[in-house]
């Protein structure tokens, strides 16, 4: 049996006056089977029964139970934090196991490998368990609670006052709206015109474009565990159209403000 487990031993006598038989073992059971879980040290553990049918000699006998192992090792990951999703690569290392089972603790299907690899693709904690299976069939669980932590990706996003403007006032101010948790944003207007204007660093900008064009203006967030997302949005910067109106007419046949 494993090291940690049980198992039944029985006495099966025969002969004699056919009994009815009764039985002593040497640790003082007096049934004719007994359950027992000795420890490793002990193995192999020894267990003599005397059995007796009140007329013929008595008969002994000695059951031996053999205690195997279970394994004794760990389990590494490469990388326990990170963004989604987190690829992580993962291995284990034992004294004498055959085979690895592993529970990831995400749900997903149980794998058999030494070292395998595994996505975790939603944020959360995550416990992982594998099971070490030694030749004898004895089964070890390595378990290491909540030892994978996935961040979540921030979800980039901002509003403007204006998604299109002319020329003659090309001022926009910007405002992100992203979450979770974003602590530094870069922003590029798209706008290499403007040089140094061309990009902040500010939360909350403003921006004068240059002149009549769309500008693919990108906004990069990253959170307080260095998840990055990116989004664009297009602005649109149109010409100016004056129209005069005259007040004054002179119809003087000159083709200029004429009735």
């Amino acid at each position: 049996i494993c090291d940690g487990a049980s198992g039944t031993i029985s006495a099966t006598p025969s002969g004699g006056n056919n009994g009815p038989y009764t039985y002593l073992w040497s640790n003082a059971v007096t049934t004719k089977s007994q359950v027992v879980n000795p420890k490793l040290v002990n193995s192999p553990a020894k267990y003599i029964v005397t059995i007796k049918d009140g007329c013929s000699e008595p008969a002994i006998d000695t059951a031996t139970v053999i205690i195997h192992p279970g394994s004794i090792g760990t389990l590494v990951g490469s990388d326990t934090a990170g963004c989604e999703p987190l690829e992580v690569n993962f291995s284990a290392i034992s004294n004498n196991g055959l085979t690895y089972v592993w529970n990831f603790g995400d749900g997903t299907p149980e794998v058999t490998a030494v070292s395998p690899t595994h996505e975790y693709k939603n944020d959360g904690k995550y416990t992982v368990t594998v099971n070490v299976k030694t030749a004898f069939g004895c089964i070890t669980p390595i378990v290491r609670p909540q030892y994978i932590t996935v961040y979540p990706v921030p979800e980039a996003a901002f509003l403007s006052d204006l998604s299109s403007t002319t020329f003659i006032s090309p001022i926009v101010n910007f405002k992100d709206v992203s979450k979770p948790d974003v602590v530094s944003w870069d922003w590029d207007f798209n706008d290499p015109s403007t040089k140094a204007n061309n990009t902040s660093k500010l939360k909350n900008p403003t921006h004068a474009f240059s002149g009549i064009n769309d500008y693919n203006v990108r906004l990069i967030v990253t959170t307080i565990h260095g998840c990055i997302d990116t989004t664009y949005e297009i602005y649109h910067v149109y010409d100016d159209f004056v129209f005069y109106v005259p007040n004054t007419f002179t119809p003087n046949e000159d083709g200029i403000n004429e009735v």
